[in-house]
Order: C-alpha cells, then sequence, then structure tokens
C-alpha cells in the first residue's frame, strides 16, 4: 500500500507539472504561431484557383537558379567597390601597382577585413567572403603568408572587439621580417573599422584605444605599424599603401605624417561579400578607381562644428522632474527615453556646407567671419575623388529650358589609360538682406546635379548634361514666408572636380584670386550665371500640388509655445563668430518646465477622444478579392484612388481591419474574406539578410532549389555606392534586391536608409547614403526603382532626424523647419517624388516632445500629402520601446502598422463604439497596407478566381497530440489520486 501511495502521488506531481508547462508552452506557441510557421517553413493555408485560371505572374525573376542568380549579384557587389572606393592620395603615380608584384598585408584588416554592419544589416548565412589576398591574387599579385600566419595564430591578441581598435604591434612582426624582402614591392595597411545599431563609434572614451579615445583616429599599435614602414620603406619596402576599411569618415592627420611616409591612400569603406575582389582590381590597375567621397573629410573631426551637440544630453534641471517621468535605462536599445535631448544648433550647415561657406566668407571678408583655416582644417572636400587619368572640361554651357536649367559640358579624357569621370554641378544662391533679416540661411555651394560618364578610352570625349529643376533655386523661409522662396540675385551654376573645386571656381568669377588669399585658382570659364527675381508664391505647393506650410514650430526651441526660458542660437553666416561653437564641449543647454514634461507623457497612453460620427461600411458582400484591385483591363496598376478600393475595403468586417494594421513584425498579415496571404518585410540596408528558404512562398522554396540554405549576396556599405555617382548602377543594384527578394520570398524591404551623415559618428553610417541631401535622395531613388520593379516594396527609413545611436529610443531632436526639410527629409522627399518609394519606417526620435512615429505633421501632412507616399507606415521595433495603450493613438496620428504583433481584439475592442473618426483612420491605414501589398509580389500566383484554404501544419498537429496525450495523462493521475484517497479513507474507516 504505501508503494501504490508514492507512486500515485509521484505520477500526480510529474504528470500535473508536465501537464501545466505543456499548456504555458502551448499558449506561448499560439501566440507566436506565424513566427513558428515562418521558421519552420510551414504553413496553414494554400491557394486554391477556383474555375477559370488567370495569369497571375505579375513579377518573374530573370534567373533560373540561385547559382546564376549570385554569380551577377556577386559580380554587382564588385562592381559597386570597383566604381566607389576612393582614391585619396597617390604620390609619385604609387598606383597602380601592375600584375606580378609581390606585397605583405598588414594591419589587423589585412587579415580579416570589415565587410559588414551589424543590427539589421548583419547576413543570416552568407557564401564566402572574398579576402583582400584572394583579390590580390586573382590579379597575380603576390601576398606574403607570413603576416597573415601571425594574425591568424593570434586572433585572440589582436583582434578588435567592441571600441577596441586593437592590432599587432610593429615589435611583434620581427619574428617574420626576413620574408619581408621577398614581398618587398608595397607594404599594404589595411586600417578596419566597423560599428553597427545602437553602438556609436566614441570621439572621446577611456573604453576605446584610439588616440584621445577616439574611435576613428588612429591608436598605438596602428601608429607603430606605420613608423615601422615609414623606417623600412627604401631599404626593405619599395611603396607604403593605406586601405581605408571604415564606412564613417576617419580623421586624416595621419595620412601626411612624414614618419610613415605614406605613399597612396585608398578608402574602400566595408566591402560586401566580394569588394575586395574589386580592390584587387583597383590596385593592379585592371580597373581605374572613379569613386568620389560622400563625406567630407577632417583631419580632426572635433573641428565638425556638430560634434558640440552630438550624443545625448539631459535636461540641466532633469533631476526636479525626475520623478513624474517614466525611469530611463542604460540600455538605448530597449528603453524609452524621456529626459534626453540635442540640438542641432549648426542649422543646414551639415557636411561641406559649413567649411566651404565659411571659407568664402574668409575670401570675401564677411564681417564677423572669425578666425577659419580650410587647408588646416578640411583634408579632403567633398566630392573629392583622383583618378589614373585626367581628364579636360571645355564648352561649358548654362541654358534656361521653360523654368528649368540645363548645364552641358564636353569632356575629354586627356590621360594614357581608360577611365570614368564623375560631372558634379553646384548652385551658389545669393545670401541677402532678406535672408539675414529673416534667418534664411544660404550654403556657398550645394550639390544641385550629377551624372557619370561611360568609360572613356584616352582621347575620347563625350557631351554630358545635367538637368537642374527650378525648385533647386529655392530656400525654405520658416519665420516670414513660412515655406520656399526663391531671392533675387545671381545665381552661379558650376561644375566642380570637388565641392571646394566648385566654390573656387565661382570665386574666380567674382573677380578673386590666391592674392585674396584662395588655396587654389578657379576655373571661371565652369560658371554660368542667371540673374532672378524674387518669388514667395510660385514654390508654396509641392510636386503633387499640396499647399506647403510650416508644419515643425514645435521642433524649433525658438518657436516652441511651451518653451519658458529656454532658446538657442542658431549657426549662421551672418555672424560666424557668435554663433558657432567653440569647441566640441560647447553644446546647447535647456531647462525642462512643466508643460515640456506634461508634452513628453502625453503620447504614454491612448489620448483620442469620443465623438459622434458615421462608422465606415463593414462585412459588405461585394465579391471582391485583393486581386481584383491590383491590374486594369489592360495591364495598368490600379490607382490608389480608385473607386473599387471602397467596395474592396466595405467587404472587412472591424476585427479584420483591426487585425491587419496589429500585426507587423516584419510581415503583413493574412485575410481570408479578401484573400490576402501574409507578407515578409524584413530587413537589408546593404542586401537581402535572410536565407533564400525564408519565405514559404520565395521560388527558391518553391523549386526546392539546392542552394536555397544560403543568404544572398550582401553590397559594400551604403556609402560605397553612394560614392560611385552612378544612378544606372544604383538601379541596377536595386533590381539585383529585388531578384534576391523573390527569390528569398520578401515582399518589403526595410533597407533604403535614408538619414545624413550629420557627423562621422553615427553607428549606423554605414547603412546611410551621404552628408549631402540630393545624393543621398537621387541614389535611393534609382535603387528603389529597380527593387520595386520586381515586387519588392522599398521601405525609405529612418524617418526622421536619426543621426546617432546615443540614446536613440525616445531622443527629443531639436532643429529649425529650414534645416529639417533642406537636410534631413529632403532624401525622403526625392526618393518618394522620383523613386515612387512605397513605404515608410519612422524612427524612434522625437521632433520636439512628439514621436515621429505619431507625428501627424510628419507623417500626414508632410509624408502622405507634400510627398505623396501611397503605401503605408510602419514604426521601428515596437517591442518594450512603447506602450501598447499608445498605438491606436499613432494610428490615428498617421501611423499604419507597429513592427510587432500587438493583441488586436482588446486593444481596439474598445472604440468599436463611438470613436469613428479613430475608425476612418484605421481604415485609412488598412487602405495603405492593403494596396502596397497589391503592388507586390505576394499577389503572385493569387488572381480574381483565387480562394484561401486553410488547414492546420503539422507542428500544430503534434503539438495537439501532445496536449491530448498530456491531458489524458494528467487526468489520470487526477483520477487515481482520488481513487487512492477514496480507497485509502474507505480502510481508515474500517480499521477505526
Amino acid at each position: 500500500m504505501k508503494i501504490l501511495k508514492i507512486a500515485t502521488k509521484v505520477s500526480f506531481v510529474l504528470f500535473s507539472t508536465t501537464f501545466a508547462l505543456v499548456m504555458s508552452g502551448t499558449a506561448i506557441a499560439n501566440e507566436n504561431y506565424k513566427i513558428i510557421n515562418q521558421h519552420l517553413h510551414q504553413q496553414d493555408y494554400e491557394f486554391v484557383e477556383v474555375g477559370k485560371t488567370q495569369d497571375s505572374d505579375y513579377y518573374t525573376s530573370d534567373y533560373d537558379s540561385i547559382h546564376d542568380l549570385c554569380q551577377d549579384t556577386q559580380k554587382k557587389a564588385q562592381q559597386v567597390e570597383e566604381e566607389g572606393a576612393v582614391l585619396l592620395k597617390n604620390d609619385n603615380h604609387t598606383l597602380p601597382l601592375g600584375k606580378g608584384k609581390k606585397v605583405t598585408l598588414f594591419g589587423y584588416g589585412g587579415y580579416e577585413p570589415a565587410y559588414g554592419g551589424s543590427g539589421s544589416a548583419a547576413s543570416d548565412n552568407p557564401m564566402s567572403e572574398v579576402t583582400l589576398k584572394e583579390g590580390l591574387e586573382e590579379e597575380e599579385i603576390t601576398v606574403n603568408p607570413a603576416t597573415l600566419e601571425l594574425y591568424a595564430n593570434n586572433k585572440a591578441k589582436y583582434a578588435p572587439s567592441k571600441y577596441k581598435i586593437n592590432d599587432a604591434p610593429w615589435s611583434d612582426f620581427n619574428s617574420i621580417s626576413s620574408s619581408f624582402l621577398t614581398y618587398k614591392d608595397a607594404a599594404i595597411m589595411v586600417i578596419r573599422r566597423s560599428r553597427g545599431e545602437n553602438a556609436d563609434p566614441t570621439l572621446s572614451s577611456t573604453a576605446c584605444d584610439g588616440e584621445n579615445g577616439n574611435y576613428l583616429s588612429l591608436n598605438e599599435k596602428e601608429k607603430s605599424i606605420l613608423r615601422g614602414l615609414g623606417d623600412s620603406k627604401g631599404g626593405t619596402f619599395s611603396k607604403v599603401i593605406v586601405l581605408l576599411n571604415s564606412p564613417n569618415p576617419m580623421e586624416m592627420s595621419f595620412l601626411d605624417n612624414l614618419e610613415y611616409k605614406i605613399d597612396a591612400a585608398l578608402w574602400i569603406g566595408t566591402v560586401g561579400q566580394t569588394g575586395m575582389r574589386g580592390i584587387g582590381r583597383i590596385l593592379s590597375g585592371s580597373v581605374n578607381p572613379s569613386g568620389s567621397l560622400p563625406d567630407t573629410y577632417y583631419y580632426h573631426n572635433k573641428d565638425n562644428p556638430a560634434m558640440a551637440n552630438f550624443g545625448s544630453f539631459k535636461y540641466d534641471n532633469y533631476s526636479d522632474y525626475k520623478s513624474q517621468l517614466p525611469a530611463e535605462s542604460d540600455n538605448s536599445y530597449t528603453m524609452m527615453s524621456y529626459g534626453s535631448y540635442v540640438a542641432y544648433q549648426e542649422n543646414i550647415y551639415v557636411g561641406y556646407r559649413y567649411p566651404e561657406t565659411r571659407y568664402e566668407d574668409v575670401i570675401t571678408c564677411r564681417d564677423a567671419v572669425g578666425d577659419f583655416r580650410y587647408q588646416d582644417t578640411i583634408a579632403f572636400p567633398f566630392g573629392y575623388g583622383l583618378s589614373y587619368t585626367n581628364f579636360a572640361y571645355t564648352d561649358f554651357q548654362l541654358t534656361k529650358e521653360d523654368q528649368d536649367y540645363k548645364v552641358s559640358v564636353k569632356v575629354k579624357n586627356t590621360g594614357e589609360v581608360a577611365g570614368k569621370d564623375t560631372l558634379q554641378i553646384y548652385l551658389q544662391k545669393p545670401y541677402t538682406t532678406y535672408d539675414e533679416n529673416n534667418n534664411v540661411e544660404k550654403s556657398a555651394v550645394e550639390l544641385v546635379g550629377f551624372t557619370k560618364t561611360k568609360e572613356l578610352q584616352p582621347g575620347d570625349e563625350t557631351i554630358a548634361e545635367v538637368l537642374i529643376q527650378a525648385d533647386q533655386l529655392t530656400s525654405y523661409d520658416a519665420y516670414h514666408a513660412k515655406g520656399y522662396i526663391r531671392d533675387e540675385g545671381d545665381y552661379y551654376f558650376t561644375l566642380g572636380a570637388d565641392a571646394h573645386d566648385a566654390i573656387n571656381n565661382i570665386l574666380s568669377k567674382k573677380n578673386y584670386s590666391m592674392a585674396n588669399k584662395m588655396d587654389a585658382e578657379g576655373n571661371k570659364d565652369l560658371v554660368g550665371i542667371s540673374h532672378e527675381t524674387f518669388d514667395d508664391k510660385a514654390y508654396q505647393t509641392s510636386a503633387n500640388g499640396t499647399q506647403i506650410k510650416n508644419l515643425f514650430n514645435d521642433g524649433d526651441m525658438n518657436l516652441y509655445q511651451n518653451k519658458g526660458d529656454n532658446s538657442i542660437t542658431y549657426t549662421t553666416r551672418s555672424s560666424w563668430i557668435t554663433s558657432t561653437p567653440a569647441n566640441e564641449q560647447d553644446h546647447i543647454h535647456f531647462n525642462l518646465n512643466q508643460e515640456m514634461v506634461d508634452g513628453l507623457l502625453s503620447m504614454t497612453k491612448s489620448t483620442i477622444e469620443k465623438d459622434d460620427g458615421v462608422y465606415p461600411t463593414y462585412e459588405a458582400d461585394n465579391h471582391l478579392t485583393l486581386a481584383d484591385v491590383i491590374v486594369n483591363d489592360d495591364k495598368t496598376p490600379v490607382d490608389y484612388q480608385d473607386p473599387r478600393w471602397d467596395g474592396l475595403l466595405d467587404e472587412l468586417s472591424y476585427e479584420d481591419t483591426a487585425k491587419l494594421i496589429s500585426i507587423g513584425m516584419r510581415k503583413t498579415t493574412s485575410l481570408e474574406n479578401i484573400v490576402k496571404p501574409d507578407t515578409i518585410e524584413h530587413n537589408g540596408p546593404t542586401g537581402v539578410t535572410e536565407k533564400y528558404s525564408y519565405g514559404e512562398r520565395g521560388l527558391a522554396t518553391l523549386v526546392a532549389d539546392p542552394d536555397s540554405d544560403y543568404s544572398p549576396t550582401y553590397y559594400p556599405c551604403i556609402g560605397i555606392l553612394a560614392a560611385t555617382f552612378n544612378e544606372k548602377l544604383a538601379y541596377e543594384v536595386g533590381s539585383m534586391y529585388g531578384e534576391d527578394a523573390l527569390w528569398a520570398g520578401y515582399s518589403g524591404l526595410y533597407g533604403i536608409g535614408l538619414n545624413i551623415h550629420r557627423t562621422a559618428y553615427d553607428g549606423r553610417e554605414f547603412e546611410y547614403y551621404s552628408e549631402d541631401p540630393l545624393l543621398s535622395g537621387m541614389m535611393a531613388a534609382n535603387l528603389v526603382k529597380g527593387l520595386q520593379s520586381k515586387g519588392c516594396n522599398a521601405y525609405v527609413k529612418h524617418l526622421a532626424v536619426y543621426e546617432q545611436q546615443a540614446n536613440r529610443v525616445g531622443l527629443t531632436v531639436w532643429v529649425n523647419e529650414q534645416t529639417l526639410r533642406e537636410i534631413y527629409l529632403k532624401p525622403f522627399q526625392l526618393a518618394i517624388e522620383k523613386g515612387n518609394a512605397r513605404n515608410c519606417m519612422a524612427s524612434y526620435t522625437r521632433i520636439g516632445l512628439t514621436y515621429c512615429a505619431s507625428n501627424e505633421n510628419l507623417l500626414e501632412e508632410f509624408l502622405k500629402k507634400e510627398c505623396g507616399l501611397s503605401g503605408f507606415v510602419v514604426t521601428d521595433m515596437w517591442a518594450n520601446r512603447y506602450i501598447n495603450e499608445q498605438y491606436p493613438s499613432f494610428v490615428f496620428h498617421g501611423c499604419d502598422l507597429p513592427d510587432g504583433d500587438i493583441d488586436a481584439f482588446n486593444l481596439f475592442a474598445p472604440y468599436k463604439e463611438g470613436y469613428s473618426a479613430l475608425a476612418w483612420k484605421m481604415r485609412e491605414a488598412a487602405h495603405r497596407i492593403l494596396y502596397a501589398t497589391s503592388q507586390s509580389n505576394a499577389m503572385n500566383g493569387i488572381s480574381s478566381h483565387t480562394t484561401i484554404r486553410y488547414y492546420t501544419p503539422q507542428w500544430k498537429i503534434a503539438l495537439n497530440i501532445i496536449d491530448i496525450v498530456t491531458s489524458i495523462l494528467f487526468g489520470l493521475s487526477v483520477v487515481g489520486l482520488v481513487v487512492y484517497e477514496v480507497i485509502f479513507s474507505l480502510r481508515l474507516g474500517k480499521n477505526s
């Protein structure tokens, strides 16, 4: 009896515990049903064609296999590096090396370079990367194995980690120095830097072993290698070459150090999967470099005035209000910030706009210009890049075509090798008394157009033409006209080899010369002038006819109505001395007040008011499915405003609508009644990141391709693509992304990063194009067109003012409207207006005190109305960043989908009656999601005769069986325990 008692109780404990665990696991599995399906490559529905068969291959691939596709994508990634790498220095024609040379590689990056960045760009399972050694040896340049073996045998000792740059000190090469005499044609030093999401490089930190804690300077080990190479030059090595393997602009103070004796330098960014093959071809001379810098390179990055206000700052009196605000965490990856801010005090003078403008004002002796020495400050200007050949320019012409302008110029290759040339057109607008009186700022030059020639053989020439639209002559007047104006005065158009060459050309046209302390004579023959009259009316509507007006007064501390005693002095060229920060510690100080605290807290919960309006129609029987609104009878796309959409949207129930706009964890969800499929909308700022087998309806899975376990090719950093200045190449890259998306099953790519390189220290700089908004926007627009041509929707991100990782989640950004529109919003506008980018991801940051993801003026008025975004807006990752109760207010203010899965039924159920304004916003969000889906490859295989048949996936069947068996065993254990207790009680009764 005792044994039975123990067995009964043990079985009860065992099976009750198992039952509890299984039931908990089942609940968790049900909550993550779609995610499990995705990862197990199982599905719970299939599409069935009923009756008439209809052609539904809306987007098709040009490839028959992943093998064939990857051959071309790898070549395309290589081409990006070949055209984007920038030759910075080439003394005495050090490069090209030619074939047959023997070289020695130094720097940890020579052994294991930075191929890409971390975070959302990380590739899941790429094919093998091409090493620098492999790239050189394919070009018949032999590499010394000794240094590579030294690094390989001491990885733990030499490898970088987080902010530690590390490397081997020169003394550690003594043991293999005899090998140098065999491989002495060149010493190639690779300086490696790489950052990623949630980790900005440091300017000054004890955590970093760069000079003075600066991650973008050299550390002592790297300096020792360069000193050793300098000492060895002549006696051992014939040439010293540096490769800058960093997406972020490094400090250039070392490059002309006489100790190091560096002959040549090449910026290569992060090189992607096959970029090192392109670097090998550049070094050998098989390819002539034609890249131009997308950023300004300083000798010392702290001289960039934006650095004074880069980072995250606490309000001076934050402690007085801390108890009212939600707790913050040092982990900016997960926690929302309420008491942190940054001020974009530098105004429009971002990137080259600051040094080039101040340089002109020094030359022209503008009042209060102060002491500024361009040649001591700027190592390489924006747009700079050398070539192995030379180009000459003649017959420069500026003509007016209607309201627009055309620049044409004859380009001739006057050198001895073939090459491509980049034509950069810059504009100087007049800086007038009106501007000074109304706080309108003008850069001395700004890029307004560019093009790239085909490869020109020696002696060949071509006519290059660039169109400049009339609205590029305007500036935003936030304080008086409250819209775009064109000032009266002379407008100078010039062809410049770079931004500094452009300003020298214009100064030359104004009759300044080196006698006026210019650092070089300009070419006035490459300048055209157009005199314009004042106009504050013609440019007050956007390209689609929407009225333009001030939208962001609350982001400008000087216009914010509850600013209290706070104010900001923006940098202005009317007084450089008094308005430019003195050093990187001279940041703007603000104080909180109760009104500001209330503003920060206003979106911590839903704030939607009840109304008595009429709700949309629900659950109509219009016999429409999503396939009915894809194309018209003439095969043209159905317009977003087509009346058939109303009929389709009327088919949805309130619950359908809530579900559709609430489930978006890198996807959109399916709806049975209108035959809408699940879609995959995933990351990929340098290419599609997940395995080809990721999507159940991707071609790789459908044809069971043998290479489907690999991830697609990933490309060099986006700055390298920008440096090509080649819009055609950007389109080709986008179409290759689209091909990969078709094979991997992606219908959307969170991959078009358009934030500005405000400083060199953004950890995600490798995802973004440039410091210049036009270059960023136009290159992105072309990539978008290529991507969407294959049915993969582009998501432009991160809207907006997301130029750092420090306290990025909830960071308040104070910025004036001219700067916001002309610098930070312009790339998004161009990608949408010129490239028809369909979707957008909102950033974690705030403009003023309002989250970008719930900023109605940003999302509705600017993005959807002014720019004409036709698809939807998704948040950045939702989990642990926002409060679920906020989400209905986000939808109410223009957001359409969370990057997360929210309990739609419980969250939106309270709004089913009495909140008609929200209901119509929900309908519009659903419309946008459905429209974007209808124009994507997700609809491949789905026609107006298709229905959805649901079934239970295998893993769910197995789990159901486990649930049943566990329940039975638990039940039996309960019965056994009860029976035992009854019998035991009866025995006790008898015994008593």
